[in-house]
């Protein structure tokens, strides 16, 4: 969850804490009480939208990347066994059609390798008597069928599950902002008439209401300004999976945040990064492609510049 998402949430419960060590001075306003109900409930929608929003994807990648893997070599074993034969035989066309090296194979993009792996699986049908001299067997031709199979059914596993945290992101700020709705408007209004009956009491809440800071401490390993309407490359540094990124937004406009398999466009799963504040994310979350190598910001405001920090945490 984003630092600033955070730091609000741990005010919630302060406050929460607050009230249910102090009921018995609090009970003579019974609207105290009824409030902190509200709170309760909406704390708890809060933590269940932030549980979805932290969940690790990283089991449905490498599960991923596992099927890949798996496909690419009963691939790799039916097409090049396809193009020994049609150069033996003098089929050009056919060997130009199914020559992919294994490394062509690992840039293709999730579809395109699919497609690609049907056309060999097509190709190989109708000559597989014929590859029997190149080592090809019909159970391997099954086995790639299977196994292509199995791949479509996760080529979308972590894209899907991006996009449920996404979702689960945007009810868990609206969530907050009614969370905050309730305490600015209903309960302070409402524990600030202890402010004559009961001063301490009011001041031990106005000290659980404020919100603490978790921004990194440590010295920022990237900073510096990022001019209006360009694309920064703050570092090109080999992709980790496991990496998190925090950014901190030093500016008065909002800024976007990528890990980009290009050094001129975001791409990936760009977040947005408001003026003044925290958001980490880690590198499976920001890009699954172990080709994003980019770390970029953009400043989309015509007019103003903007400074910034990033903290890398391998």
């Amino acid at each position: 969850m984003e630092n600033n998402l955070e730091n609000k949430l741990s005010m919630y419960q302060k406050v929460q804490f607050y009230l249910t060590h102090h009921a018995d001075e609090t009970a003579a306003i019974p609207m105290v009480a009824s409030l902190q109900t509200e709170l309760d409930d909406q704390v708890n929608t809060v933590l269940a939208l932030a549980t979805i929003v932290d969940t690790d994807i990283t089991g449905y990648t490498v599960d991923k990347q596992t099927k890949r893997t798996n496909l690419t070599q009963k691939i790799l074993k039916l097409s090049t066994a396809i193009v020994a034969y049609a150069s033996v035989n003098g089929n050009s066309i056919l060997a130009e059609k199914c020559d992919e090296s294994l490394s062509n194979m690992g840039y293709m993009r999730d579809n395109d390798f699919y497609t690609f792996a049907q056309l060999i699986i097509k190709e190989a049908m109708p000559i597989m008597t014929d590859l029997a001299p190149f080592g090809v067997l019909p159970t391997d031709l099954s086995a790639a069928a299977a196994a292509s199979e199995i791949y479509l059914d996760n080529i979308q596993s972590p894209r899907g599950q991006i996009n449920e945290r996404s979702k689960a992101l945007a009810d868990l700020e609206k969530e907050m902002e009614a969370t905050d709705d309730l305490v600015r408007n209903k309960l302070d209004k409402v524990m600030g008439i202890f402010q004559a009956t009961n001063p301490s009491l009011h001041v031990g809440y106005l000290g659980a209401r404020s919100i603490d800071g978790t921004g990194s401490q440590t010295p920022a390993d990237y900073e510096g300004r990022i001019s209006a309407a360009s694309i920064a490359v703050v570092a090109t540094i080999p992709y980790l999976p496991s990496r998190s990124f925090e950014i901190q937004n030093l500016g008065t406009v909002p800024l976007t945040f990528a890990l980009s398999t290009d050094a001129a466009v975001l791409n990936g799963v760009p977040v947005t990064v408001n003026a003044g504040a925290y958001v980490t994310r880690k590198s499976l979350n920001l890009n699954p492609s172990d080709a994003a190598e980019y770390v970029l910001l953009q400043n989309p405001d015509p007019s103003v510049s903007a400074a910034y920090k990033i903290w890398v945490t391998e």
